[in-house]
Order: C-alpha cells, then structure tokens, then sequence
C-alpha cells in the first residue's frame, strides 16, 4: 500500500514539474517559432502551434541585422543598439566586480572602527528599491550632464549593483581561511599580492556570480537608460527593440521577435559557459552567508 503511494505521489511530482517547465519554455518557444514565420502565419487566427518548415525562413534576422524595420531602413537599427548594450553591460560588470573584491576584502580581513556599520549600510543601500531613485539619479544625471551618455549611464547602474556585489563578495572571502594569507604574508607578499594570489582564484566562483548577476541586470535594465537616454543612437537593446511597436504601421512582430532571439544568444551563451562556477557559487554563498 505505502510503496502504491509513494509511485503515485512521484507520478505527481514529476507530472507537475514537466507541466511547471513548460508553462516557462512556451513563451521561448513562441518566440522563436515566430521569429521564422511569414506575417500570414504570424497573423493566423486560430494560430497554429507547431512549425511548418515549407514557409520558416531566417528573412526577419537578415532585416533586423542589416539595421531595417519592415521595408525601411532607419539611420540606427539592431546592431547600433546591441553595440551599446555590450558596452553597458561589459564595463558595468568589470568595474563592479573589481570594486566588490577590494571592499569585500577591505570588510572582512581589515579591522577599523565602524566595519559592522559599513556592512549594514551596503545592505541597506540594496534594500531601497531601485524604482525610488530614479528620480533623483536623473536630477543629478542632468546637472552633472551625464544624461544622454553611456557613461552616465554605467555610472549610476555601477552604484545600483555594487550593493549586492559586495554581499556575494563579502560571503566568499569570508569562506577563506586567515591561515593561507598569514603563511602568504610570512613569504614577503603585501596585501595586493595576497589578493591577487590567494584571494581571487579561490573567490573566482564568487565573483562569477557577482559578474553574472551584474551582467544580467544591466543587460535587461529598460527603466533607467530610458529615462537617461533620449538619442537613437546611444539606446540599448530594451530601450531600442522599441521601434519594432510603431504607431503608424503597428507592430512588426516578425523582427520584434527576432530582435528578442537575437538579444537572449549572448545571456545564453554567458550562462552555459560558466554553469558550474554559477550553481556552485549560488550554493557556496547561501551556505557562507
């Protein structure tokens, strides 16, 4: 009777599971199924759910690549808006995580008065939706003139993502013995090359995951370069993708979704690349922490 039970209630676990996966896949699914379907397929009603490989064809990423919405071109397109992105996001990432490597250390292996307090005013700083101070980060965006500039831009998302950074960061070093540093130090090093060869290969789980959670962030930030940015050609990808939702033609769904493909490859890529230092370091740090 209780190994019947035990088979039903496992036949239950695994059904809800594949029915969870597939509630999270179809949205993927659809968008890649439309991004390769004409605009009669894509505007069929009743739609149809599986593809039909005689009429899929790559014509929407060829338009969206060469800068086009639709039959006209546009003096910026994808490319100029995946450019920017990749800046964003590549120096919003390794300046945060340098920055959270020096501070975490500074936190947790040098004693001053007010360490604790430090600590728990970087948590706090996190703790205060990023919503609250766009308005204010705009006010000093305006009179510092950084808005309408990247570099404006990878300023104030360095400051919203610093917080988190530090924790993870915090976390790890935490993890490391005091011994290795101790024995480094007793071998003539300062502390820049105990950091450089004790610290960062033995945190670089750590700081994969502040760098991925950093990346991801700044990838997918639409609010903030939207109300910094008002030039076509310094718009990101979130920002961009919105010529693709016209008022006067409608919405071209065909090159939106190849658009969304296109802008899902480099998260993808990031993340199957550093899977294991990713798993593991989520693990390490929820236990250190």
């Amino acid at each position: 009777m209780r190994t019947g039970k035990k088979k039903l209630g496992r036949m239950i676990r695994i059904t809800v599971s594949w029915i969870v996966v597939m509630i999270i896949l179809f949205p993927i699914y659809w968008i890649l199924l439309t991004s390769v379907r004409p605009v009669d397929e894509i505007l069929a009603y009743p739609p149809k759910f599986l593809p039909d490989l005689t009429t899929a064809s790559t014509r929407h990423y060829a338009t969206v690549l060469r800068g086009k919405m639709g039959s006209s071109t546009n003096q910026y397109g994808l490319p100029t808006f995946f450019l920017n992105s990749v800046i964003l996001s590549v120096t919003t990432t390794a300046v945060t995580v340098f920055i959270s490597l020096f501070t975490a250390y500074g936190l947790v292996r040098v004693r001053f008065r007010g360490r604790n307090l430090a600590s728990h005013l970087i948590l706090l700083c996190y703790l205060v939706p990023g919503i609250a101070l766009m308005i204010p980060m705009f006010t000093i965006a305006v009179q510092l003139r950084l808005n309408n500039t990247l570099a404006g831009v990878i300023l104030f998302q360095i400051a919203m993502n610093l917080p988190l950074g530090i924790w993870f960061a915090k976390a790890f070093i935490q993890g490391i013995p005091e011994s290795l540093e101790e024995a480094s130090r007793l071998d003539g090093c300062n502390r820049i090359q105990v950091i450089q060869k004790i610290i960062l290969p033995l945190a670089v789980p750590g700081l994969v995951v502040v760098g991925f959670n950093t990346f991801l962030s700044s990838w997918n930030d639409y609010l903030l370069p939207s109300i910094l940015i008002d030039k076509e050609g310094l718009k990101p990808l979130m920002v961009g993708l919105y010529i693709y939702f016209n008022q006067n033609i409608g919405i071209i769904w065909g090159e939106a979704m190849a658009s969304a493909v296109i802008t899902m490859i480099p998260v993808f890529f990031i993340f199957f690349y550093f899977q294991k230092y990713i798993v593991g370091g989520l693990s390490m740090g929820a236990v250190k922490g």
